[in-house]
């Protein structure tokens, strides 16, 4: 395995730390929220920015070959798409059916179910 690739594979799994810090505490800001204090706008940004980190790094791990090499993408990263989460779990969604995830792990089918009927 080569230094970049090591180096690449770090810097995903700090990303996954970041976004689970920022879920955390957007769900914590938002339980916060009372008739005396209604700014929803951080919390509902820490959330925003949390989810499209972590599906951003599930498409990192779904692109992955059988050598744990990173593949580009197949889809458009730029253009304003790469900041929409209905574009990114829509992505996410076809490269699960791709590779037919829902049949090599049986958690992977309820979550697909739950993502792409929860619309």
């Amino acid at each position: 395995m080569t230094e970049n690739l090591v180096y690449r594979k770090m810097c995903l799994i700090m990303e996954v730390q970041t976004s689970i810090k920022l879920l955390k505490k957007g769900m914590g800001d938002l339980q916060k929220i009372s008739s005396a204090n209604d700014f929803y706008h951080a919390p509902i940004l820490l959330l925003s920015t949390g989810y499209e980190r972590l599906i951003k790094c599930l498409l990192c791990l779904a692109l992955m070959d059988e050598n744990g090499d990173f593949k580009k993408p197949p889809y458009e990263t730029s253009r304003g798409q790469g900041h929409k989460l209905d574009y990114l779990i829509d992505k996410l969604l076809s490269l699960c059916a791709e590779k037919n995830y829902s049949a090599k792990f049986s958690a992977a089918k309820a979550d697909i179910d739950f993502l792409s009927k929860d619309k």
